[in-house]
């Protein structure tokens, strides 16, 4: 049985494993945000900066420094902690992430919190919501293939079939099938 004690450290343990993967997951997040953000320069008739992953990668490192891939690794990590507020921390963790500093070195933005205000004074409240239906758009129909087939695989491995013997092991995100 656990106790409050084991579930409060349970609890502080995640919020760790959160942190380490937003800092690790973190050059990749951002390559994926600049390459979005290239879609509206071709939208707009401009050579986009990158060609592709590595690309973008390489000339990440080169113009900002092995560092650079970590530009906006806060307002990851404080999304992720964040994650019931939503759209309001990921247009901030966007905006962060895809800032690219100017002839002079200096950026829009000098953290996370001038972000926010920055972007309410000079685009109103509903800014920190841009890109909702996108985004709800996109998850929703993957949240319900990812449950009801999380629950149609769990009826089958757990509770067991003739057609799949074994058992499953779902930890950190993966599955994990033992034969018996």
């Amino acid at each position: 049985m656990l106790t409050p004690y084991h579930i409060a450290f349970r609890d502080v343990l995640k919020q760790i494993l959160v942190l380490i993967v937003q800092v690790v997951a973190s050059p990749a997040d951002l390559v994926k945000v600049r390459m979005q953000a290239d879609g509206r320069r071709v939208s707009q008739g401009l050579k986009p900066r990158y060609t592709g992953f590595v690309d973008a990668l390489s000339k990440i490192i080169n113009a900002e420094g092995f560092r650079g891939l970590w530009r906006g690794v806060f307002p990851n990590v404080q999304k992720a902690f964040l994650v019931n507020m939503g759209c309001p921390a990921n247009v901030v963790k966007t905006r962060m992430m895809n800032q690219v500093g100017d002839e002079d070195g200096k950026f829009k933005y000098r953290n996370s919190y001038d972000c926010l205000v920055k972007t309410v004074r000079f685009e109103g409240f509903r800014a920190l919501w841009k890109g909702f239906f996108p985004t709800w758009a996109r998850l929703g129909p993957w949240q319900f293939v990812f449950w009801v087939s999380y629950e149609k695989f769990r009826l089958v491995l757990i509770f067991g079939s003739d057609l799949i013997p074994c058992r499953c092991t779902l930890a950190a995100g993966y599955l994990r099938l033992v034969r018996p």
